[in-house]
Parts: structure tokens; sequence; C-alpha cells
């Protein structure tokens, strides 16, 4: 398990959003029910609020995409591809996410390419990990805090973006309900995750990201759908990578 000390997380109170309809249920009054549809507040941002400590060997690969981009050429990234989102993306775009949540299993669902994460409480990793998009995770509680332990990914992703990974990458995500200035009542209808990412092929140190979610009972999980224009993208003059 990666063992590193907690960032103390100044939340968000900026979030101008549009209040929730009336009469909107709220989450639950036990913080440990994560359970429920949410979507995220802004951009994953720096624990420390500097920018990612990429090695010198992706920030050449990310000036190269950058170039390409600028004469024309831009790069597809995986997710554009229709690939499944990583496991440090699926609670981290702007789409709708929904959490179900059982004693045994946590399935956090999102809406971004049909990304499945499934989370297996109190339990290890296999001896042999079959490698998957999310990788292979297992969760536990700690206090109130979810925290999850994931290691085993099928690709990587070293281009611009901001959850940059490889497949050796061992990511610790822990997730945590938090009331707000801008929480519609004393539940904590926030989502406060920190995903902390070890992989010395993308990051010179170890890296911990932060975003906020928002409790989103008025949406749904919606089909998703590109498939249909990956040919129109592959053809267009793009470089896939």
């Amino acid at each position: 398990m990666l063992r590193v000390p907690v960032p103390q997380v100044k939340l968000i109170t900026g979030d101008v959003i549009a209040p929730l309809p009336d009469g909107a249920r709220g989450p639950s009054d036990d913080p440990r029910n994560l359970e429920g549809i949410w979507a995220s507040v802004g951009q994953p941002l720096s624990a420390d609020g500097k920018p990612p400590p990429f090695t010198p060997a992706v920030q050449a690969l990310q000036q190269r995409q950058r170039m390409q981009e600028a004469n024309g050429a831009p790069v597809v990234v995986k997710d554009t591809l229709c690939r499944p989102p990583g496991v440090v993306a699926v609670t981290g775009n702007q789409f709708p996410t929904q959490i179900i949540q059982r004693p045994e299993k946590i399935l956090i669902i999102a809406e971004q390419n049909r990304g499945v994460w499934p989370i297996y409480m109190n339990s290890g990793h296999p001896r042999t990990v079959k490698r998957a998009y999310v990788g292979h995770s297992v969760g536990h509680w700690d206090g109130n805090t979810l925290v999850i332990d994931s290691v085993g990914f099928k690709s990587r992703e070293t281009g611009i973006s901001a959850f940059a990974h490889s497949e050796d990458a061992h990511v610790v995500t822990r997730i945590r309900r938090a009331r707000t200035a801008q929480s519609a009542n004393g539940n904590g209808d926030r989502l406060i995750v920190e995903r902390t990412i070890e992989d010395p092929k993308v990051y010179d140190r170890t890296y911990t990201a932060i975003n906020v979610a928002r409790w989103r009972p008025d949406l749904q999980i919606l089909e998703f759908n590109c498939e249909e224009s990956t040919d129109d993208l592959t053809t267009a003059g793009l470089v896939v990578e």
C-alpha cells in the first residue's frame, strides 16, 4: 500500500452553480454512504498548487504534441477513440458519475465512454493482476474516508493529459464527503477526491491531485456513443498515438 501524508485541502468556495430543483432529495445522512449521482466542479488541481512534476521525457513528448497541434496535426488521445477512461479520470470529468455501494463492492460508473470502476472492499490484490483500463482496485474505510488502492493498468496516457500515467502506475484515491459554503444542506453534498500517483516513468516524485464533485440527483447516466465518430477523426489528418 502506498502511504503518503494526506494534504490539508482548502475546500472550493467559489463554485457558483445553479441550485438543485425544488424538492430534490439530499444525500444520505451516513457519511460513509456515497450512493447517488455526482458531477465534478471545476478541474483537478495539484495539492501543492504546482504543475505536475512530469519527467523530462514526458515533458518532451508533451512539447512535441503541442507542436503537432500547432502545425494542424493534433494527437488523438485514447478516450477520443472510445477507450474506457482510466481510474484517475472516472471521477474527475464533468460528466455525471454514479456510485453504487455494497458492503463487498463499490461500483463507480461514469457516463463518459461508459467507464465502470469496480472497487473490491476489504480485500487484497491477486498475486497475478489482469490488467484493465481502470486497473485492479481494492478499498477500505479509514474513518469516513474511502481509501482505494489501484494497480495493474492496461494502457498508458502520457501525452497532453491531466491524468497522465504509465502501465506501472500505483494510484491511491481517497474519497470523502464534505460540506462547503455552497452546500444545499448539512449532509455533506460534496465529494473531495484526492488521487496520489506513484509512477517514476511519468513523474519525478509522488504527485497528488484533488477535485471536488457535487451531489446531482437531478441528473441521469445517459448513453454515451463515440464509436460512430472514430472513422471521421482518424481520416481527418489527426495523429493517433
